[in-house]
């Protein structure tokens, strides 16, 4: 069984995160052209009916064979796809959406079987521990419409919970989530981000990633791989 690779994108645009798909499309060369995007979301944003045109102009102009679900209710096979990429907008009602219409499981089971899944911005904070990360403080966006009460997260990022968008001004406010939850925090900014296989990560792109433990942090510049810490995941 092949290591499943778990990408984190720091919620930029397609420049942004450039460096990080290119490290995707390198790996999928190995696995296979099937690519399965969710950008559900996205659904109460004007961005939704064009997200299609914006995803295809990152993997479209190469030779990838991509399907879209639009619907969290829509009958599909995970198994049958290369790489699911998850997709940003409001992390309460993606999360909500997953666990209504029974998607968390097969998601992990498909990390857990060797398979690829990216998150950017939304999508990679599910993909933490808990996503308590999504409102510290600015995330206009990440109104919780849905009421949601339970933050656990998918935890495929080796325990550590994601934050995006991350600036040096969320610093407190992160510094109050892990004394609040007790886990590390994976600090993305917008123009770069992680591949994590196993508890190597690698930092890709433009500007450093931050790690949080406590009230201190280790910040990793572009192109550093290390071994991260393993805390209780999965």
């Amino acid at each position: 069984m092949t290591e499943p690779i778990i990408y984190l994108a720091g919620g930029g645009d397609k420049e942004q995160s450039l460096e990080l798909d290119n490290a995707c499309r390198k790996d999928l060369k190995d696995r296979g052209s099937h690519i399965l995007y969710i950008p559900i979301a996205l659904k109460h944003s004007d961005k939704y009916d064009t997200c299609d045109e914006w995803f295809k102009q990152i993997f479209s102009p190469y030779w990838y064979n991509i399907d879209i679900l639009w619907s969290p209710s829509d009958k599909i096979s995970l198994d049958n796809y290369d790489l699911i990429y998850i997709g940003g907008g409001n992390t309460y009602s993606l999360i909500h959406d997953l666990r209504e219409h029974e998607l968390v499981e097969p998601l992990k089971n498909y990390v857990k079987a060797g398979n690829h899944i990216y998150g950017g911005s939304a999508g990679a904070i599910i993909l933490g521990k808990n996503i308590g990360t999504c409102g510290l403080g600015f995330d206009v966006d990440d109104a919780n419409h849905d009421d949601i009460t339970n933050l656990d997260g998918l935890n495929l990022s080796i325990g550590y919970d994601i934050r995006t968008h991350y600036s040096q001004e969320h610093r407190e406010a992160v510094t109050e989530h892990i004394a609040q939850t007790g886990n590390p925090v994976i600090c993305c900014p917008e123009e770069s981000g992680i591949r994590l296989k196993g508890n190597e990560a690698t930092i890709i792109g433009q500007k450093p990633v931050i790690l949080r433990h406590g009230d201190y942090g280790i910040t990793l510049p572009p192109n550093t791989t290390m071994e991260l810490q393993t805390t209780d995941y999965l």
